[in-house]
């Protein structure tokens, strides 16, 4: 699973940096385009420390062409689709925000396109994570008190953040294996916190950040397992180091 409209945007901007120049399909269609100098190109190809990469989510697309006999042209649509012909999701939607399905293997399938197409530059995992959107209407402390277990529940018993983080992270292991140069990968986010576009409704975080109590944290069943993971003995049965 690839998603390839993305991949079109990726590669407007890695092109530069692994080759020196823009794609020649930028150069043919985007007007106004600058002109790199021969000095230019060897100034910014292998202009950058490592490729940081964020990724959530995973699309179907659909490729159509439709031609034009009296006109003579052939016009080529690629257009995003959650669903494949048989009705099949991408992935299971991710709660608190409608974009993200969940899909391990578009990790893995992105870092192998860009070892294979890049010549396999060091790259990072730099934001990877799954959204929520609890019902919480008080403090933690008050929760408490008030014996509202389904809402702490809701706020800290995230197993499904456990589960996607674990799957991602066999996906990255997965691609080390076939040789890929991956050096690290980062849990967006350590904690709860205002999201570009969706305010603070929307949680991500490992810990729970209490906007009823001066943003005080309480760490997530998933800060407990990721902690756990990365203080594992990497030769332990099981461990994914």
């Amino acid at each position: 699973m690839l998603n390839f409209i993305k991949i079109m945007l990726f590669y407007r901007y890695m092109d530069p940096f692994i080759r020196g120049d823009y794609p020649e399909s930028m150069k043919k269609n985007v007007k106004g385009l600058p002109e790199f100098t021969k000095s230019e190109k060897a100034l910014i190809k292998g202009a950058y420390d490592y490729i940081g990469i964020n990724y959530y989510t995973s699309r179907f697309v659909e490729h159509t062409c439709t031609v034009d006999p009296m006109a003579g042209t052939i016009t080529i649509n690629i257009n995003e689709r959650i669903a494949d012909d048989e009705g099949n999701q991408v992935g299971l939607q991710a709660k608190g925000q409608d974009g993200i399905y969940v899909r391990p293997d578009g990790l893995k399938n992105l870092l192998v396109y860009v070892k294979e197409e890049y010549g396999n530059p060091e790259v990072y995992v730099t934001e990877n994570g799954i959204p929520d959107k609890p019902t919480i209407t008080s403090s933690i402390q008050d929760l408490i008190a008030q014996g509202k277990n389904e809402e702490l529940s809701a706020a800290l018993d995230d197993y499904y953040r456990i589960e996607h983080t674990q799957d991602h992270l066999i996906a990255v292991r997965e691609v080390i294996r076939e040789g890929a140069n991956v050096k690290g990968y980062i849990v967006w986010t350590l904690m709860d916190n205002m999201e570009v576009g969706a305010g603070y409704d929307v949680r991500f975080g490992l810990n729970f950040t209490d906007y009823f109590d001066n943003h005080k944290r309480y760490p997530k069943k998933s800060d407990k397992w990721y902690a756990n993971f990365l203080n594992a003995d990497g030769t332990k049965e099981g461990s994914l180091k």
